[in-house]
C-alpha cells in the first residue's frame, strides 16, 4: 500500500458504536470499512449507493393494508411474542427513531 495518512472525523457516538459492532461481526476494522467505502467512491465516481428522500420508510397504516396483509403483520408480532421477544417502551422508541428517522 502507498503512503497512509490519519483521517479525523466527528460522528455521533451511538451511530459509531452500532456500526462498529456490525463491522466487528463481519471481521472488519473501521479503517478497512472506510477504505472499502473510499475505493467504491472511486470506482463509482460518486457515492456507491442511492441517496433519495423517497427511500425513507414510513410506518404502516392499518387502513392501508388489505385483510390478508394485516393478518400477516399481526402474525409476525404474535410469532415474536411467542419467541420471547419483549421490548421496553424505551427500546421500542429507539427502534422507531432509527427506522423512521425524519
Amino acid at each position: 500500500m502507498s503512503d497512509t495518512m490519519p483521517l479525523g472525523y466527528r460522528i455521533d457516538a451511538e451511530l459509531k458504536k452500532d456500526a462498529e459492532d456490525i463491522l466487528k461481526k463481519l471481521g472488519l476494522s473501521p479503517t478497512a470499512a472506510i477504505q472499502m467505502f473510499y475505493k467504491q467512491v472511486i470506482i463509482n465516481e460518486g457515492i456507491p449507493f442511492d441517496i433519495k428522500l423517497s427511500q425513507v420508510k414510513k410506518p404502516l397504516s392499518v387502513d392501508s393494508l388489505s385483510g390478508e396483509d394485516l393478518e400477516k403483520e399481526l402474525l409476525k408480532g404474535l410469532q415474536s411474542v411467542e419467541m420471547g421477544e419483549r421490548f421496553t417502551e424505551k427500546e421500542i422508541k429507539k427502534i422507531f427513531e432509527k427506522k423512521f428517522k425524519k
